[in-house]
Order: C-alpha cells, then sequence, then structure tokens
C-alpha cells in the first residue's frame, strides 16, 4: 500500500499512538551491541559471527539478536529480561520452532544453563521455560503448570518435562507429562499433580481425565496414613479393594501410545518382550518418541556381540547387543513378518549409519541398566520371587519373562483367593491384537509357579546408569 506522503504522517502517528513503546525501539544500537559483544566474549564457544546484528520487534517488546555458528545472543530491551542471552543447541531449535521471540514464551531471561542435578539443561523465559534432558526432546512448560512443578521442586523432585504442554482429550484440561507423574491444570478443578504410583495406574486404567475417575482436584495426600487423592468424578486410596489388589499397566501403556505387536512366524519372542520393557522405560524417561523401536536391530546387535547367528534370542543376548550398539527406532528398520533371518543380509542392513544412531542414545545418557529378578532358568519361581515381581508392578514397572522356548512381559496381577495360587498374572503377548483380550491373557500364580523346562527367567529394566 502506498501512502501519500501526509497520510502517511498521520498513519505513523496512529501507530505511535496504539504501539507500545518496547514494540517500537527495536534499535541495536551502541549499548545493546557492547553488551552483547561483551556477553559473546564470556562465551566464545559459539564461535564466529554468522551475520550481522538484527533488530526485532515482537507482542512481547522490541530487541536485538546476532547469530553464530554454535548458538545465538538476543537482548531484550524490557528490563526485565536482564540483557543480553545466551541460547543453543537443542534449546535453541525449540524455541525458533515455537516462533522464537514471538512466540508465547516472548525474550529468554537466562543463558543456557545446567540443573542442578548436572545431567539437564534449560533456559527461562519472559513466560515460560524450556528444558532438555539427554537423549530426549528439549520441551515447554509455562503458566500454572509450570508453578505447580516449581513448587515441587522441578526436576530434583519431579523429573523432567517429556512433553510439551498438550491438551487433553476433552479439550478443557491442560496437563504436561514429567519423569515422573503429570501435572493437569483444569479450569474448574485447579492445578494439581499425579505421581507415577498405584493410585496413577488406577487412574490411567480407568480412562484417565475423561474416564470414570476424572480430573484431579488435590495433590496426593495422606489419609489415615494412606495415599488419597480426590478426583472430579470420585476419590481413590491404596486401600481401595481393587488398587491394595491388583495393578495393570494397560492404560499407561496405551496412554504411552506402545502398541500390541505380531511376531508372526519368526522366533523374535524375546526381542518382542525386551523391546516392549524397554519402550516402556524409555517412553517414561524421554518421551513418546521412543514407542516404537525396531525389533530386527536388537536380533543383530545381539548376534554381532555373541558371534551367533541365529534369530531366536535369550535375555543375556538381547542386553549384551543392547550394551554395545544401543537401539534404533523401528522406522529405521520396520519388522518384516516374512523375513526369513540370514546373518550376512541383517548385517549389511545394520549400516554403519543404524549403528551410530543406536550407540548415539548411549552417548547421550539414555543407557539403561536392569536387574534379574530370577536367571539362568534354573528351578521354579519361588514365592519369594513372585512377591519380588508384584513389587516390581507396584511401581509401574512391567517385568519380561521367558519360559517354555516363549517369552512374554507381565504387566499386571490381580490378587484372589479362589483362584489357584492366590491369584493371577497379565501377560502382554506378542501375537498380535487380536489374541486373547487385545493382545494380552493371564496366567493364574500356581502356573506361572510350575516346573517348566529349562525354568523360568525374569528381568526388568529398572533405572538409568
Amino acid at each position: 500500500m502506498k501512502f501519500p506522503f501526509k497520510s502517511r504522517n498521520l498513519f505513523v502517528s496512529l501507530l505511535l499512538s496504539v504501539l507500545p513503546c518496547s514494540y517500537l525501539l527495536a534499535d541495536c544500537n551502541v549499548n545493546v551491541k557492547a553488551a552483547m559483544q561483551s556477553k559473546w566474549n564470556s562465551n566464545q564457544f559459539l564461535g564466529n559471527a554468522n551475520g550481522d546484528y538484527i533488530s526485532l520487534t515482537s507482542q512481547n517488546g522490541a530487541g536485538c539478536a546476532r547469530n553464530y555458528i554454535n548458538g545465538s545472543i538476543y537482548y531484550a530491551n524490557n528490563s526485565n529480561t536482564g540483557g543480553a542471552k545466551v541460547i543453543y543447541g537443542s534449546i535453541l531449535a525449540k524455541w525458533k520452532k515455537m516462533g522464537a521471540e514471538k512466540s508465547f514464551l516472548g525474550y529468554p531471561t537466562t543463558d543456557e544453563t545446567g540443573t542442578p542435578d548436572k545431567i539437564g539443561r534449560f533456559n527461562h523465559f519472559q513466560h515460560g521455560s524450556i528444558y532438555w534432558y539427554p537423549g530426549a526432546d528439549a520441551h515447554e512448560v509455562h503458566g500454572l503448570i509450570r508453578d505447580k512443578w516449581a513448587s515441587l521442586g522441578w526436576e530434583k523432585h519431579f523429573g523432567y518435562p517429556i512433553s510439551d504442554e498438550l491438551v487433553s482429550t476433552d479439550g478443557v484440561g491442560r496437563y504436561s507429562i514429567f519423569q515422573k507423574g503429570r501435572i493437569y491444570y483444569h479450569p474448574t478443578h485447579g492445578t494439581h499433580y499425579i505421581a507415577y504410583g498405584r493410585l496413577y495406574l488406577n487412574w490411567a486404567d480407568h480412562g484417565a481425565e475423561t474416564g470414570t475417575v476424572g480430573y484431579p482436584t488435590s495433590d496426593p495426600y495422606k489419609a489415615n496414613y494412606v495415599l488419597t487423592q480426590n478426583f472430579s468424578k470420585k476419590t481413590l486410596s491404596e486401600k481401595d479393594a481393587e488398587i491394595a489388589n491388583s495393578v495393570d499397566l494397560r492404560g499407561e501403556i496405551n496412554r504411552r501410545g506402545i502398541a500390541v505387536r505380531t511376531q508372526g512366524g519368526r522366533g523374535t519372542c524375546v526381542q518382542q518382550t525386551m523391546t516392549f520393557i524397554l519402550e516402556y522405560a524409555l517412553t517414561g524417561l524421554a518421551g513418546q518418541d521412543f514407542n516404537h523401536m525396531s525389533i530386527d536391530y536388537s536380533t543383530q546387535a545381539g548376534n554381532r556381540v555373541s558371534n551367533e547367528q541365529t534369530e531366536p534370542s535369550n535375555f543375556p543376548k538381547y542386553l549384551d547387543g543392547y550394551n554395545v550398539y544401543g537401539t534404533v527406532v523401528a522406522a529405521s528398520w520396520p519388522y518384516d513378518l516374512n523375513y526369513i533371518y540370514d546373518y550376512a543380509t541383517s548385517d549389511e542392513k545394520m549400516t554403519q549409519t543404524l549403528i551410530n544412531n543406536g550407540k548415539f542414545m548411549i552417548r547421550k545418557g539414555l543407557k539403561l541398566t536392569g536387574k534379574f529378578l530370577k536367571r539362568d532358568y534354573q528351578g521354579v519361581v519361588t514365592s519369594i520371587q513372585l512377591s519380588n515381581l508384584l513389587d516390581y508392578l507396584k511401581l509401574g514397572i512391567p517385568v519380561a519373562q521367558a519360559h517354555s522356548g516363549h517369552a512374554e512381559a507381565i504387566v499386571g496381577y490381580v490378587l484372589n483367593s479362589n483362584e489357584a495360587g492366590g491369584g493371577h498374572l497379565i501377560l502382554r503377548n506378542s501375537w498380535g491384537p487380536n489374541h486373547a483380550d487385545h493382545g494380552y491373557d493371564t496366567i493364574t500364580f500356581a502356573d506361572f509357579k510350575k516346573d517348566y523346562a529349562p525354568g523360568v527367567e525374569l528381568f526388568a529394566f529398572d533405572k538409568v546408569e
């Protein structure tokens, strides 16, 4: 649009009258450049400048930026941002993807900084934060959810954010996923956290916030020494019969998007089982990018390390391959139901690129370690070993088990005095979603403790190394 001279002046005058001064003072002046140069002097890892200073305007105020080979320096004219700030790496990429200074986060108010546990990194912004955890994406957290997380002790006590703020399926609430639970906001019910544990698992198994229990209306608390939490449709307590006598991870498995797989006629039940419990651990640690990992990569990794050339595996061989070569997403090596295993073909497929991708997760801190609850297929499962298995499930940790030429994951249990042995286990199979109850079946405690030949082996991923 072209304005006559007088009209143009009138337009500018009107613009000046309605826009805040901070929006218009996008001037990389001498003082601003000096502050940014001083910041670069103490952060020379950023490398050489990649272009000149850039004047900025946004709803969050005016500012100045300069890009470097390894990051950027931003200066906001707002006095509450604290001057020039350094931002780089995954956090910079995330912020720019959101719209940088024009996003709702606004300008950075801190340099990129290491967290107190010396594991993660973060930048605070005018209206929120972005946190990065090794091997995982950077995620934003803001508003009342961020305030609640801060009140819980940040990452030290509730873990790192492993999602951005998300919209509940009913379109009303908001939530963010953290390594140790979830924080929900609802305009009526407020902002509350749900920590992973037996209450959480029961809530998730009943449809979470849009199910029969509803949104949290309180944080967890102790009532007569019993962990309790109020929800919009009912109150849950660890003394409730269903919660006291059972654990079922299927609701949380579905929430994490870990689909039941089909092994077909191939001998990959061990890899299917171990990959599932690995996916469950990784999604809890680093988010849903890790909910579908490659079966065939794990097969070849195990054979490379063990110098074997057979498709069937076992827990130690799987772990040996994982410890050396890590894992990769299934999209980079999809599972073929009709593939007839051949070592040379698979080794060629396991190119250096895939190996580097697999090792990347280990190098970046996503190396998981675990524990054998029972190993070497020696003898029957004892009552103590069964009790230990149930304790893992109470913590929300699935357990892999192998016996009689097959392997399955144990994802829950029900105590029932009318059943043989006093209850049953819930098993996740690798025979597809049409098997039994959508891919899951059960076995009584008594049958589980039978004298299978050559015995039973139990393993669980339980921590990050």
